[in-house]
């Protein structure tokens, strides 16, 4: 049935049951988010998907591409090196304009 169609009755049941769901970006930033502590804490499934390859025991001799695909799109999503002001002062790439003046 079509939106429109539903009774006011049935439009409040039906939020109320969407809104104990984990829908949408909150449900990938939930997977991507334990995904990340897996690579984190070292096991065996974080490895694999550090290095792309499949996560639930598929072969690797033939069929493996999905699973390359999909591990391959979560590896360019997270970097190593968070790109921010403290990291590049860090790495000594960034100077402060006070430091110009001590020397």
């Amino acid at each position: 049935c079509k939106l429109s169609e539903l009774t006011e009755g049935q439009l409040n049941q039906l939020s109320g049951v969407l809104s104990e769901m984990t829908i949408e970006n909150d449900l990938k930033r939930q997977v991507a988010a334990n995904v990340q502590h897996l690579r984190q804490i070292g096991t065996y499934v974080g490895k694999r998907h550090a290095m792309g390859l499949p996560v639930h025991g598929q072969r690797t001799r033939g069929n493996s591409i999905t699973a390359k695909k999909i591990n391959g799109k979560m590896l360019r999503k997270y970097s190593t090196v968070a790109d921010t002001a403290f990291t590049r002062q860090a790495l000594g790439m960034f100077q402060s304009p006070l430091s110009k003046h001590q020397n």
